[in-house]
């Protein structure tokens, strides 16, 4: 099925489970290379600062749960298992009303994400996207900030195969006067974001610059 039509999809099912992405706080993040460090660091940070915050990032390499962890830690077993629960009863709910929606697994992973933030109380969720940005499964949120790592070419059958291309899918995450924090990038990619951030009055922070590199 088309992939606009997959956020639709997303967004629905979130809504089933009382749209569990908006009871916190959350930073979005995209990018090619240096996600899940960065994704990692900002926990770190907002942990440190005493807020309680979930991380959500991909793949994981020994054990599922390293998806959904509290700031890199793994939450109480019985917080997984709850989550499970509650996302198996709502989605058995969904196949006996409407049998032909087929979620994909991206998008229940996601879900059980959001909602186990959600359950445990999170103030922050700091949210690493899957693969592109503007349409990935994550894309349902509205952050208070979004970040962007470096871009290179990759996954150039999914996202196209020029830099310019995959910034664009890249910038699908910034959002309308929403901060946008960004590495260092090539002009060109640059130029895709900066042009994005300015389309929707988002305020622009290029890392280099503030550093004076």
């Amino acid at each position: 099925h088309n992939k606009a039509f997959s956020l639709e999809v997303i967004g629905y099912y979130a809504a089933l489970f009382s749209n569990p992405q908006t009871a916190y706080k959350t930073v979005h993040i995209a990018g090619s290379k240096g996600k899940g460090s960065v994704s990692t660091m900002i926990a770190s940070i907002l942990k440190e600062a005493g807020k309680k915050t979930g991380l959500y990032t991909s793949p994981h390499v020994s054990d599922f749960r390293e998806r959904i962890t509290e700031a890199g830690s793994f939450f109480d077993d019985e917080a997984y298992s709850a989550a499970y629960k509650k996302i198996v009863e709502g989605f058995e709910a969904i196949f006996k009303k409407e049998p032909e929606i087929d979620p994909g697994w991206f998008e229940i992973v996601t879900v059980t994400a959001f909602l186990l933030f959600s359950m445990q109380k999170t103030d922050w969720a700091v949210i690493e996207t899957g693969m592109g940005g503007r349409l990935d499964m994550t894309n349902i949120l509205k952050p208070r900030a979004c970040v962007l790592t470096p871009i290179e070419l990759e996954h150039t059958q999914y996202l196209g195969n020029t830099l310019e291309k995959i910034a664009f899918e890249k910038a699908g995450i910034i959002k309308e006067n929403t901060p946008v924090f960004c590495c260092k990038q090539p002009d060109e990619v640059l130029a895709v974001f900066k042009k994005r951030a300015a389309e929707l009055n988002a305020d622009f922070f290029y890392i280099p610059e503030i550093l004076k590199e």
